[in-house]
């Protein structure tokens, strides 16, 4: 399953639920996007998501089918440890 999720950048609750949340379900993330929000006012991520991962109930989020490059194996990893050690992503 497929979610875009938008993370108001200056919601710092907002902002660590997510690290927090990419950090426990890290292995069950499949693939995600980059962030194609400006990254001054929002994130956005689409995740794809093993059906046994939290939904993200508590964030922004649709379900989505849009086509949009994803990175899975390592290039995901590493993404998502990019954003997680530096707030962004390149």
């Amino acid at each position: 399953m497929r979610y875009q999720v938008i993370i108001e950048v200056d919601n710092n609750a907002e902002c660590e639920a997510f690290e927090d949340w990419l950090k426990k379900y890290q292995n069950e993330i499949v693939g995600i996007s980059e962030n194609s929000g400006c990254g001054c006012c929002v994130n956005i991520f689409t995740l794809e998501l093993l059906d046994s991962a939290n939904p993200l109930a508590m964030f922004n989020q649709v379900e989505t089918d849009q086509a949009v490059e994803m990175h899975y194996g390592l290039e995901k990893n590493h993404l998502i440890n990019d954003y997680l050690n530096y707030g962004k992503t390149e």
